[in-house]
């Protein structure tokens, strides 16, 4: 039987007044008939949702018959589908054929239980911005460091607008607008790692003004830079302004706030704080941090479930996993650059350009830690 939400009762046998339907598993030969019986009657259907088990073949199904009917006005009726598609099934749902595109609503990310819905041009143009960064990443053959790294840059290329809010910060949107917010900046670049493999997590800080901000932090294992642990990034930090430096080459100079180790943040001059689960694993305290780490805050329980998903460590594991991470030194990140660019640039000075604004707004925004004032030091 199908699943008739916001309807009304039926007036007459060529008559419904049906507005929402819902499909939730496989149609049956017996719920098509039915749906060709509204579909191919008097009715003011307006909505449609697949979800739950619905297959791509039923939904293909729904959508040949409204294209017939002459009972509904296809270009009026919002088509969502809630469905955590495999890559199999969105490639086949992409590239298909639809009369009104932007009137179907496709599921592009799911967090948690929330389903990110956008309009399937917009799908069509993420899902193809991301398959090409995927193709750069494996005909370039880079190390997991070099790939980070990478994909830092891509994501520093977006503007940067303070204004938009989370919900103004869909990741096909950022695509097509080319701008976000903290936010959008870190989704991106944490969704782009994902589907290179990588295992990352999105967390917060908060500022002494009050204003919250987001971070991503990122596990990380190459044995060529010997580089392996968890580290924290914000590529929105790092974003420089298209009116001021014309070049894409020029707003790739950035790496302050790239690799960095959970405390550095807390050590800043600016006293930025990390909030939530990261906040409690860069306590320098292993027994403080357990014993903040048993509140009762729900929102806290929800993110160290997640972090325990998806890196897979428990909390000791984890706490000391970050808390042993060496620190990530600019001669890593500048060889990384050569590697990934090459060391003949078309800018005179750029590899020299990346050095003196790395190490100048390092003194401007952090703290020196220990190893590196013993870096300083035994020179």
């Amino acid at each position: 039987m199908l699943d008739v939400l916001e309807s009304g009762k039926e007036n007459s046998l060529d008559c419904f007044d049906v507005q929402t339907l819902s499909f939730d598993h496989p149609l049956t030969p017996f719920e098509i008939e039915e749906f060709k019986s509204i579909i191919f009657s008097i009715n003011n259907l307006s909505q449609i949702y697949f979800k739950g088990t619905i297959d791509v073949k039923s939904i293909e199904i729904i959508k040949n018959l409204l294209s017939i009917s002459g009972y509904v006005d296809d270009e009026k009726i919002e088509k969502y589908v809630a469905v955590k598609l495999t890559p199999k099934e969105m490639d086949q749902i992409l590239s298909s054929k639809y009369e009104n595109p932007s009137t179907w609503k496709i599921c592009y990310y799911v967090e948690e239980n929330n389903y990110m819905l956008i309009e399937l041009p917009k799908c069509r143009l993420f899902f193809s911005y991301v398959d090409r960064i995927k193709l750069l990443s494996e005909k370039e053959g880079l190390t997991p460091f070099e790939s980070v790294l990478r994909i830092y840059d891509i994501t520093k290329l977006l503007e940067y607008n303070g204004n938009l809010t989370e919900e103004a910060n869909l990741l096909p949107d950022i695509i097509v607008n080319k701008e976000a917010s903290s936010y959008g900046f870190n989704s991106l670049f944490s969704y782009i790692l994902r589907k290179l493999g990588m295992k990352t997590f999105m967390g917060k800080e908060k500022s002494l003004d009050g204003k919250e901000s987001y971070v991503t932090i990122v596990e990380i294992k190459d044995d060529k830079y010997e580089i392996d642990g968890i580290y924290l990034f914000d590529p929105s930090m790092d974003t420089l302004p298209k009116e001021t430096y014309k070049t894409d080459d020029i707003r790739m100079i950035n790496y302050n706030y790239f690799g960095l180790m959970l405390a550095d943040i807390e050590n800043s001059t600016y006293k930025d704080k990390l909030t939530g689960a990261l906040g409690i694993l860069a306590i320098d305290d292993f027994n403080y941090s357990n014993e903040k780490k048993n509140s009762k805050d729900i929102s806290l329980q929800r993110e160290l479930d997640l972090l325990n998903k998806t890196f897979g460590y428990s909390y000791r594991q984890l706490y000391n996993k970050i808390n042993h991470s060496r620190p990530i030194s600019f001669e890593q990140i500048e060889q990384a650059v050569a590697n990934v660019y090459g060391e003949n640039k078309t800018i005179p000075d750029y590899n020299k350009l990346i050095r003196e604004n790395y190490f100048s707004r390092r003194g401007e925004l952090f703290n020196p830690n220990t190893n590196e004032l013993l870096n300083v030091l035994l020179k």
